[in-house]
């Protein structure tokens, strides 16, 4: 997913609220074009300021360790 703070990020969790703000793990920068170290955000959280804004599919971080970035513990 494209975040509002630019970034990618793959859903790891339902939200417990709502399905539009699950848990997410961020893990490439689309400011930098790189990877970054995954950081766990629950976009459900009263105090989040980052949303979804759309899907994101891009060739820039199809080398990215999906694995690694979905057991990503809590940061």
């Amino acid at each position: 997913m494209r975040l509002a703070s630019g970034r990618v990020a793959l859903v790891v969790k339902a939200g417990e609220r709502s399905l539009l703000k699950p848990v997410v793990h961020a893990f490439w920068s689309l400011h930098a074009q790189r990877d970054v170290k995954p950081e766990r955000i629950d976009l459900g959280d009263s105090f989040c300021t980052d949303s979804i804004i759309g899907a994101e599919e891009s060739p820039l971080w199809k080398n990215a360790d999906l694995n690694r970035v979905w057991a990503q513990e809590s940061v």
